[in-house]
């Protein structure tokens, strides 16, 4: 088509993207327009209109840009004229729209202040490679940037506008900037978080944060510093941001930044604040024994759950926190919020699923559970001193055993060669002339006996490669529960739920609750310590020590010459079932330093 024959009215077009990372190097939009006007007084170019925005041209929907094209369509302009052609679009819709208009004619050139885009095949076909390359670099910059808001978060750093009493990191290499807090107003915050923890009254607090801390926000770009308003004080006061969690993307994140108030304060505050707390709860339910322990009764699973109650400050109603009623006594139609430092109560229970039938088990609170659990540990629990000796006296069994577990690898060795010289006899006597006929050894049986020997051969292959580690590994475990036994009350005591769920599961297995008591098969070992425990008393009060400490040398004398822990040639043994269950080498795990009564040496023994 040539264009010589119409009227070329341009509508002039300047864009600038609200996103900060997809156009950091173009130029503003007051010096695109400049650049503009310079090629049209240059050229003496009929623009009808100069119009811009600032809106991304990644997606579609942009206004002033559907109105340009608008006026292609009615024929009020016939011509484009901008900075560039990424100006215009970076997506795939509405690039082709413009090549679209220039084959029906309503777009006739599209101008830069460097070329000129005709309708033409070759000009059309470069403008769409111009839109591609757009597109791309779009494209690419939203990997890098979702890359970057990615590795962010998982280094706890919240992407965004820091809210109150923190401060955005600018000085730092984008990518790895931090969440600081404001010097300023940091410590104003942690306060407004006390004061309604109290029972202070929030238009209260609103009062004391501008008139008596005369507080004013941070100021911003578009927003001076201003006092707090009622609304950003109820934002601020439901935002999880201040306890350390924060929501992005569709799910909660751990922030790396230093907390304003205790989660467990916080969530008291948002049960003050009734509907206008925080609507999203960052806190997931995670209990520590769930999944473990299964009902005693119908054998269901064991689950759990949690209560808020509240005793109202007026009526002295306790009524407990539901869905339905979050914000108010049901008995005197108080609000939570208005009332004067209300009781708040929080409970734990576990309690049976009833899934696979009706059953008849109550509920039991954590504490009484967790009771159970520590008056378990307790009697298992032993002292430094024995677990000194103990892991001593294994180490020193587990070296003494050392030629016998020589013995036992050379003795392996031997009949794994002897069984791959009878491989090889055979082979050989198959292929032997004299066996052309298969009178000496026939196709079926030869089959039959290699498959023996192999078989034989793997299992020696195995057991060689066993022989040593087995005895190791029994060893390694018993010095971990012995380990366990000494230390696991004294960790059940912290907060961490991984290690109470773990010291659980190592004290045995089979864990069930019936009637409110909880009920497990202990670990072998564990089981002996307990029986070690239960009947030391009685047997060492002979030897009871004084009221001067004891050396390390003393204390090993006294364990070994106890018939609790060391069972030998006594006048009345302990039941074989008293013994540690350590079955690792012949029957014998620990040995005692000293001789018995007729000269023989004492062992702690496992029987076989």
């Amino acid at each position: 088509m040539n264009t010589a024959d119409f009227v070329l009215t341009y509508g002039a077009y300047s864009r600038r993207s609200s996103e900060d990372y997809e156009d950091r190097q173009v130029a503003s939009i007051e010096s695109q327009e400049r650049e503009l006007k310079e090629v049209k007084e240059r050229l003496n170019l009929n623009v009808k209109q100069l119009v811009s925005e600032s809106r991304s041209a990644h997606t579609i929907g942009r206004p002033v840009f559907n109105q340009l094209l608008a006026d292609l369509e009615d024929g009020v302009i016939n011509a484009i004229l901008t900075y560039h052609p990424n100006r215009l679009c970076r997506n795939a819709f509405d690039a082709g729209r413009l090549i679209y208009l220039m084959d029906e004619g309503k777009l006739l050139e599209i101008r830069t202040p460097s070329r000129v885009f005709k309708n033409t095949p070759e000009d059309k076909f470069m403008l769409n490679l111009e839109f591609g390359i757009s597109k791309k670099d779009s494209d690419d910059k939203s990997v890098v940037v979702k890359r970057g808001l990615r590795n962010k978060i998982e280094l706890g750093w919240r992407p965004g506008v820091a809210p109150h009493g923190y401060l955005n990191d600018r000085a730092t290499e984008s990518g790895h900037r931090r969440i600081l807090i404001d010097p300023e107003r940091f410590e104003f915050i942690k306060q407004i978080f006390q004061l309604k923890y109290k029972g202070v009254p929030t238009m209260e607090i609103l009062r004391i944060v501008n008139e008596d801390w005369k507080f004013k926000t941070r100021p911003k770009k578009r927003y001076p510093s201003e006092p707090l308003s009622c609304s950003s004080l109820y934002k601020l006061l439901g935002n999880p941001f201040y306890c350390g969690k924060y929501f992005y993307s569709g799910q909660w994140h751990e922030g790396a930044h230093e907390k304003a108030v205790e989660p467990d304060i916080f969530d008291q505050i948002q049960i003050m604040l009734g509907d206008k707390g925080c609507r999203r709860q960052p806190k997931t339910h995670e209990f520590a024994y769930t999944g473990m322990v299964r009902c005693g009764e119908c054998s269901g699973m064991v689950t759990a759950e949690e209560k808020w109650q509240i005793i109202c400050s007026k009526c002295r109603n306790k009524f407990a926190l539901t869905r339905k009623n979050s914000s108010i006594c049901p008995e005197c139609n108080t609000l939570i919020e208005e009332m004067d430092q209300p009781r708040i109560l929080y409970y734990s229970y576990y309690h049976c699923g009833k899934k696979i039938k009706p059953c008849s088990q109550k509920s039991i609170e954590v504490t009484d559970l967790e009771e159970q659990i520590q008056l378990i540990l307790g009697s298992i629990e032993i002292s430094d001193f024995f677990l000194s000796w103990a892991v001593a006296e294994i180490h020193k069994d587990l070296e003494s055993e050392k030629d016998f577990r020589e013995d036992k690898v050379k003795s392996v060795q031997r009949a794994h060669e002897e069984c791959r010289s009878k491989l090889d006899n055979l082979l050989k006597l198959k292929i032997s002339p004299l066996n052309s006929d298969g009178s000496l050894m026939s196709d079926e049986k030869f089959k039959t006996e290699k498959q023996a020997l192999e078989t034989e051969l793997t299992g020696l292959e195995k057991q060689l490669n066993e022989v040593d580690n087995r005895m190791i590994q029994k060893a390694q475990e018993a010095v971990d529960k012995f380990d366990f036994a000494a230390n696991a009350k004294a960790r059940f005591e912290t907060d961490d739920l991984a290690v109470k769920r773990e010291i659980l599961s190592t004290l045995g297995s089979n864990l069930t609750l019936k009637d409110k008591k909880l009920d497990l098969q202990p670990h072998p070992i564990l089981n002996a310590i307990k029986k070690i425990r239960e009947e030391e008393p009685k047997v060492s009060r002979g030897v009871e020590p004084s009221n001067q400490p004891f050396t390390k040398a003393q204390m090993d004398a006294f364990y070994s010459s106890n018939i609790t822990v060391l069972r030998g040639r006594e006048s009345n043994p302990l039941p074989q079932d008293y013994a540690l269950n350590l079955h690792y080498c012949k029957g014998r795990t620990i040995s005692s330093p000293c001789t018995g009564r007729y000269g023989a040496r004492r062992v702690v023994s496992t029987g076989s």
